[in-house]
């Protein structure tokens, strides 16, 4: 009998790629676990502890990295995040595929540390101007942080190249029909499959 570890597959973008719309529709699909993020952010409109992030203080937060709870952490834009070892260690050990959203280093860094438990997506936006344009009309940050976002956009999309998946992110449906592909066919890669009773 053929068994597998589970597969994080970890969709990234720069600001206001999509991540988040992609990942609820991925979700629907497949009964994957959604590794939730810890931020010491605030929280934005209508998002939940424990549901969009865990949101933690600074202090926290450190104490939590200091006692090596996470994967990997981020200083973004003033603020920490963090990939949890509990969100994701635990199902692909029992051999339940996780996916989950990280910013481009993020995402780079904890291919490097769970090698190739890990499958990285890139959402390539159409064009900056369209990215400008969904981050205005969503109105979750003010014009100052919004071109803070926009002046890494170039520098976050040359690094595409290190991903194992890059996908134009300009028609939804065709985005989710190739990640559910990517998402089958990642399952039944020989390499990731081992002999066991």
């Amino acid at each position: 009998m053929l068994n597998r570890k589970g597969i994080f597959f970890i969709v990234s973008s720069t600001s206001g790629g999509g991540k988040s719309t992609v990942i609820k529709r991925i979700k629907e699909v497949f009964n994957l676990h959604l590794s939730v993020s810890v931020t010491t952010r605030k929280p934005r409109n209508n998002e939940r502890d424990g549901v969009e992030y865990y949101f933690v203080d600074k202090a926290t937060f450190i104490d939590w990295k200091n006692k090596k709870k996470f994967l990997e952490t981020e200083l973004v834009y003033g603020n920490y995040y963090g990939t949890l070892k509990q969100e994701v260690i635990p199902y692909i050990d029992k051999g339940r595929d996780v996916i989950g959203d990280l910013d481009v280093k993020g995402a780079l860094n904890l291919k490097q540390v769970l090698s190739e438990t890990v499958v990285t997506i890139f959402l390539n936006p159409p064009s900056k101007e369209i990215v400008a344009e969904r981050l205005m009309r969503r109105g979750l940050d003010s014009s100052k942080t919004i071109e803070k976002r926009l002046e890494h956009f170039e520098e976050e999309v040359s690094k595409m190249y290190k991903f194992d998946y890059s996908i134009v992110n300009n028609n939804l449906d065709n985005v989710i029909h190739i990640i559910k592909a990517i998402i089958i066919s990642e399952g039944y890669r020989p390499f990731r499959l081992k002999k066991g009773g």
